[in-house]
């Protein structure tokens, strides 16, 4: 896949550029990946980074650099089926070439897509099956969280040059909002600000504008579950003698907090 031709100025400002960096280093690579390589285009520095500056096109690079990478990972997946041992899935296997002999279709060549690829529907699955055997384990969750980027923190808006604007640097609310996150879940666990956790389960997304967020879920512990339960509460005794009715609803409603 080649470089869009919008950014053909780019490159060629910054092919003597990259050379000259490459030619100082002591010690020399010979070969590395697809995502340092990019990684590297993207870092921030002191000297001017046209990928950085480039306004929406900087939004179509990394869009376009996301997508070669993801290809490249999916062609290195299909042509290494024997190392990732896909003969193991003998029972996905019988199902796919039953449902072709029912559909009156002739089987291809099958590629299985494992577990470890970020984003596919194995992978998915597997980590909602994680999420339930904590529950499982420890209880269901106490506390629902949501931690949301707010594009005008002091360590973005500093760090914007002079004309840019927020979404023109999704690299940067990327960066800011990975290091907080990290922070607020060093919070929960290690200083326990709500309480002791027993354990704790997370997914990052992001919007349709392309801020970050976070959905935490976290368990505490039996001590920190029960022995407060805030000032608006109130426990009812309920006593029925002699009777064999009993109104459940009335019950609940008696028993509600107030």
């Amino acid at each position: 896949m080649t470089e869009n031709h919008h950014l053909k100025v780019i490159f060629l400002y910054t092919a003597n550029q990259v050379q000259a960096i490459q030619t100082k280093g002591e010690h020399k690579e010979v070969r590395v990946s697809q995502m340092q390589y990019y990684g590297y285009r993207l870092s921030i520095r002191d000297v001017y980074n046209p990928f950085l500056n480039a306004g929406r096109l900087t939004q179509q690079y990394i869009v376009d650099t996301y997508v070669k990478t993801e290809a490249n990972r999916l062609n290195y997946v299909r042509q290494n089926q024997p190392k990732l041992r896909v003969e193991k899935y003998s029972g996905l296997m019988d199902h796919l070439n039953n449902e072709a002999n029912e559909a009156g279709l002739i089987p291809g060549k099958t590629y299985i897509l494992p577990s470890s690829f970020a984003g596919s529907p194995r992978n998915m699955l597997q980590n909602y099956q994680d999420a339930m055997a904590i529950v499982r384990k420890y209880g269901k969750p106490d506390l629902f969280i949501t931690m949301t980027c707010n594009p005008k923190w002091e360590e973005i808006v500093n760090n914007l040059q002079h004309g840019q604007t927020v979404d023109a640097r999704p690299d940067l609310v990327a960066r800011v909002f990975h290091l907080k996150l990290k922070a607020l879940i060093d919070d929960i666990c290690k200083k326990q600000v709500f309480g002791g956790p027993k354990a704790i389960v997370y997914v990052r997304e992001f919007q349709k504008r392309g801020l970050p967020h976070a959905h935490i879920l976290l368990i505490l512990k039996y001590l920190f579950k029960y022995v407060y339960k805030g000032h608006d509460c109130a426990n009812v005794l309920i006593q029925e003698q002699g009777t064999l009715n009993h109104d459940e609803i009335k019950t609940f409603m008696d028993s509600s907090i107030l």
